[in-house]
């Protein structure tokens, strides 16, 4: 099962590195849009390729947060990419199970 995360960012520098890794743990590729980063969230983007990151984008920031253009985007971006499941996810975001159902959990530590 091919699951991707369409993650939109703008000057997420702070938190991506840790999302990245997070997802690339959980077997989860990312499809990065960049909105008009100013800071080195495309250079973290760009170490991942290859690591998670299968593809970057770029959509224009024209200066205010525009949610449903960037769903659009992303909509049509699900639509060119062959995947079983999609996530919309932020860079702030760690998404995890609940205790039992965690990855790595063994029998011994419940």
């Amino acid at each position: 099962m091919r699951v991707v995360a369409l993650l939109t960012v703008r000057n997420e520098e702070r938190y991506l590195g840790r999302c990245l890794e997070h997802l690339y743990s959980q077997g989860i590729e990312i499809c990065l849009i960049d909105n008009g980063s100013t800071d080195k969230t495309l250079d973290i983007a760009q170490s991942f390729l290859g690591r998670g990151v299968f593809r970057i984008e770029h959509f224009p920031f024209k200066g205010c947060f525009e949610l449903e253009k960037i769903l659009l985007n992303e909509e049509k971006l699900a639509v060119e990419i062959d995947a079983d499941w999609f996530i919309h996810h932020d860079a702030d975001e760690i998404r995890e199970a609940p205790s039992p159902y965690k990855t790595g959990v063994t029998c011994e530590a419940l």
